[in-house]
């Protein structure tokens, strides 16, 4: 990190613990052309990381983190949410499959062991190609205004929401249930009479 000017952006993978707002983050790989593969042990907010724009994949888990441990990444891109611009329809959007289906390989897989770490720098080095891939891929199908302007400000509200959670009135939601079962046994019955069933 310490090659690099402190403007250039850093491709970035966890490694840690856990998914959503509970995700604990040990460590961190990361990748540049210049630098190349790089990780670091974290128990704190990485302050190496402090103005430099982040691209990873999957950037709310990290952003949730940050939250909790009092550190904000700032400015970032997502070829996890650039890959579901491009194709919503997707059922998931596992970087090793992405990656499969754009340059015929992918990055290797994140399995707890010794050499977790150094393989998270590896895949930092496919989440930068990947997402060179799909940033041209969004300017070229008009969607890089969509993406800057809603879809990736969203992220961090997205993130926060999941933090706070929402209140709810058990008494309310289980009234609400209630008519909820009411109407779909109706709809059940409807549909039976409709196909002249019992």
């Amino acid at each position: 990190l310490a090659k690099l000017p402190a403007g250039e952006p850093l491709a970035v993978e966890w490694v840690g613990e856990g998914s959503g707002p509970g995700t604990v983050i040990k460590g961190l790989g990361f990748f540049h052309p210049e630098a190349g593969p790089a990780s670091l042990l974290i128990e704190e907010a990485p302050e190496p990381l402090a103005g430099r724009r982040l691209i990873g994949h999957n950037v709310k888990l990290l952003i949730e983190w940050g939250m909790r441990v009092g550190w904000n990444p700032g400015r970032f891109d997502d070829s996890a949410l650039a890959a579901y611009l491009l194709n919503p329809a997707r059922a998931t959007y596992r970087l090793e499959d992405l990656c499969v289906e754009a340059f015929g390989q992918g990055p290797p897989e994140l399995t707890a062991g010794a050499d977790t770490l150094p393989r998270a720098g590896e895949r930092a080095r496919w989440i930068w190609k990947f997402w060179e891939h799909s940033a041209s891929a969004i300017e070229r199908d008009g969607l890089k205004k969509l993406y800057e302007e809603i879809e990736r400000p969203l992220v961090p509200i997205l993130a926060r929401m999941e933090l706070d959670g929402i209140r709810v009135d058990p008494l309310k939601l289980e009234v609400f249930a209630k008519e909820l079962e009411r109407d779909l046994d109706n709809l059940t019955r409807e549909i039976h009479q409709l196909a002249g069933e019992p």
